[in-house]
Parts: structure tokens; sequence; C-alpha cells
């Protein structure tokens, strides 16, 4: 799989000139580097020869993309110093020039010798720590780091076809757990109810992804999805254990009809305990699901799709404050919780 990414950089590097390139170089940088950001071109100004840098420690990069590079060794020495005097000029009262990287599309033909003696002259001129030429090769050893989520979203590559079992799995998660409905079945998770059909869809999706061999491509969409599959299903065996729901008129909920039942008071406060445990219990289930489902549309935007759900998180829809003093509340989870102790205080 990972010869498969390096001749899919490989092309991208041939095909890639100019600002195609530039691109393909700060998707890499922004993974590979941390701090690395990306210089927006403002206005008339532009971006000051500087297309990408790392403000607190100084470095900067430039990029040359060419259809060809130069023949002739007089112009490009010129580019070079001429791009470099614009950026330092400009950018060292910002933050220190101290590293130096002059970035070239050399499609693999190799670095003209001409470039790396200019830069080692721009070096010892400015006193930098450290100055070199990025050629092709080296920004493929850079790529060659990433994982393979991060691989995959960098070369564009066609995900309907090179992934066809994991789009499959989260397709039938998003439609069988109906995650466009999802506020609406939050709410009644709060009110302790859930559709019939939702938990049926619940169970469909659940078996779909715990029965199947995950190709291991994408171990962190793999995790995702079985870490989900599974708090969905603990999430229905909660709500539709009968000790303390029925399933009334299309919903499963909780059911309090044993109050109609005569009993001494202390059965009855031990009974009252159970049901609350019970409610209690499903909060933080449904609290956990909501996580889970964070944790996998952020692993579906990393490999697959980075517009999955168009960036918005699931969280707890409690429209009329039922665990919030009656203030309406949509509360995103940060992490699992192990006892709703954590999460509940006097509801």
């Amino acid at each position: 799989m990972s010869d498969g990414y390096i001749q899919s950089f490989k092309l991208k590097v041939h095909e890639s000139n100019g600002i195609e390139y530039e691109n393909l170089f700060s998707k890499v940088m922004s993974y590979y580097r941390p701090g690395f950001d990306k210089v927006k071109p403002h206005g008339n100004i532009g971006d000051r020869g500087n297309d990408g840098w790392v403000y607190d420690a100084g470095i900067y990069y430039q990029v040359y993309a060419p259809e060809d590079l130069p023949s002739n060794e007089k112009k490009s020495l010129d580019k070079m110093k001429a791009d470099f005097e614009k950026l330092f000029s400009y950018w060292n009262s910002i933050s220190t020039v101290r590293e130096f990287y002059y970035v070239v599309n050399d499609k693999y033909c190799g670095i003209p010798p001409h470039l790396n003696n200019a830069i080692a002259e721009i070096k010892n001129k400015y006193n930098l720590n450290e100055a070199m030429v990025i050629g092709a090769t080296v920004l493929e050893s850079f790529f060659a780091t990433l994982s393979n989520e991060q691989k995959n979203y960098i070369c564009g590559q066609s995900t309907r076809n090179q992934f066809k079992t994991e789009r499959y799995l989260v397709d039938r998660l998003t439609s069988k757990m109906y995650l466009h409905a999802w506020d609406n079945i939050s709410d009644n998770l709060i009110a302790n109810a859930m559709q019939s059909e939702v938990v049926d869809g619940f169970y469909e999706a659940c078996q779909t992804v715990l029965t199947t061999q995950m190709p291991g491509r994408l171990p962190n969409l793999d995790l995702s999805m079985v870490e989900l599959a599974n708090h969905a299903y603990y999430l229905c065996e909660h709500i539709t254990n009968m000790n303390f729901a029925s399933n009334i008129n299309g919903f499963w909920k909780r059911d309090m009809s044993w109050k109609k039942i005569r009993m001494d008071q202390d059965k009855y406060h031990e009974k009252y305990d159970m049901y609350e445990h019970w409610r209690k219990e499903l909060f933080r289930l449904h609290y956990n699901l909501a996580h889970a489902l964070n944790l996998f549309s952020l692993a579906v935007r990393e490999s697959l799709d980075p517009d999955f759900f168009f960036g918005a998180q699931f969280g707890i829809n409690d429209s009329i404050g039922t665990f919030n003093k009656l203030k309406p509340m949509y509360l995103i989870p940060k992490s699992y919780c192990s006892n709703y102790l954590e999460l509940l205080s006097d509801s």
C-alpha cells in the first residue's frame, strides 16, 4: 500500500507546477512540520517572498516550481538571491530569519549544483543556522513519514475506488444509525426513549461493522468504526432491557408502570432507585456514544472525506434542560466517561 502512495506522490510532483506545487508542498509540511503555516498573499503586496514559515522558530520556505528549471545558471541564481532578499527585508523584523529553505520542483532530475552553491552563500552572508535546497526527493522523504490517512488526503486519490470496504462501512453507519437525524435521536434519549426503528438500525450497523474483517489500510478509521459500533450496541442493550423498559407505540422507553402496583415503602424506594440508576446510566451511554461519533467523524475527515457532515460535531441535545436545571443545552463530550457520577450531580 505504501508503494502505491509513493507512486501517486511522484505522479503528483510531475503534474504540479507553480501554485499547484506550492499547495502540494504546503499540505506535506502541514503534517510533517509542527507549527508550519502557509502564508496567504495579501492584495498588491503579495506574500513578500514568504511561501510558508514556522513563526516561533524563524524558519522560512520559498517555493520555486516552473515547468522547467532554467538552464541559464545566472538567471536561476539571480532569482534565488532576489527572492531571499525580498523575504529578509520584510520578514526578519517580524521573526528573525534563522533557517531558509528554497523549495524547487526539480521533477526528480536533481538540484543543479549552482543552486546549492548559492544557498551556501546566503547562509554565510546572513549568518543563518541552516539553509538548503529542497528538491522532490527530499519532499518525498517527508511525505513517506506520514500516516496513510494523511498520504491519502495529500494525493487526492479516488477514495471511492481505492477504499471500497471502508466507504461502504461509513455509508452503512451513517444511514443505519440515522446520523442526519441525530439531534432528534439525542433529544428522545434525554426523555429515556428511542424509536424502535432507530434501535433496529443501530443493531444492523453494529452487526455490519463487527462482522467485517477490517482491511487495515486506514487503522484509525477502522478503530473508530469498531468503537462506534460497540458504544451503539451498549446503548441499545441498555434501552431494550425489559426489566426497565418496554416497546410501546414504536418507542423503547422507560416503563414506570410498576408504580401502579401496591408495595411497601422500602420496596418502592428500592425499585425507584434501580430505575433512577438505569436512567442515569442511559445518559452516560448516550454521552459516550456522542463522543464515539465525533472520533468516527474525525477519522472519516482525515482519511476519506474532509467535508464529512461539514465539520459538525455530535453532542447531547437536551432541548428542555432535563440535565441542566431546565436550561436547554447542547453538550459536546470531550472524552469517554466510566461513571455517570462524573457527569451528574443532582439530576
